[in-house]
């Protein structure tokens, strides 16, 4: 995978760049930069454009993104610029250092998304995606799916979105243990997300 591209650009082109920006004049679009190397590197993979400038009309191409997987020096931590991938349908991040969902939040027509093995703990950004069809969440740190049932009952009202098909969580930092008789916020999640029709898969994590 390319590594540090952005080192090789010559004086002509950072001065093409400065005088677009200065002037007001994207080319082919938004500048769009990634404070994250490793996942600038996957996309350019993923768009076959190894070199040059990648701009917000470069990035509505994207409709899939496989990054799993990656060895230790190219795991990704930060999503940001991935907000400009707005068409995008199709995203794998198994297996990476992923905290924060937010740049996803706006994506709305991600239908597939596997965070398996992140960091992830907060749900929220992903609750208005109604066209979301599965999710996997294993290995993670997320104690409420609270906006998860929020992105299901929010089909409820607007049927013209396809449901909910499958979610799948850790059952252990969920808390969830059907023995103990104690009946906890993210058991009663869970019953709902089932009754509206999802597939709730509990896993067992290894954080």
């Amino acid at each position: 995978m390319l590594r540090h591209h952005l080192g090789r650009f010559g004086a002509s082109t950072l001065l093409v760049v400065l005088t677009a920006v200065m002037c007001g004049c994207p080319l082919g679009g938004e500048l769009v930069l990634f404070p994250d190397v490793n996942l600038e590197n996957a996309v350019r993979e993923e768009l076959g454009k190894p070199f040059g400038l990648l701009t917000s009309f470069d990035l509505v191409e994207l409709e899939r993104l496989d990054a799993r997987g990656l060895v230790e020096e190219e795991k990704i931590r930060d999503l940001t610029g991935l907000e400009y991938c707005v068409f995008l349908r199709w995203l794998d991040l198994d297996t990476n250092l992923v905290s924060d969902l937010t740049p996803l939040e706006g994506l709305s027509n991600l239908e597939y998304i596997n965070l398996d093995s992140n960091y992830v703990t907060d749900l929220q950004p992903l609750s208005g995606l109604l066209y979301l069809r599965g999710l996997s969440l294993f290995d993670n740190q997320v104690a409420d799916i609270g906006p998860l049932v929020t992105n299901a009952e929010s089909r409820l009202l607007a049927p013209e979105y396809p449901p909910l098909d499958y979610i799948i969580v850790d059952a252990d930092t969920l808390g969830i243990d059907y023995d103990d008789g104690v009946v906890t916020q993210p058991e009663l999640d869970i019953d709902r997300l089932v009754e509206l029709g999802v597939d709730v898969i509990l896993a067992e994590g290894t954080k």
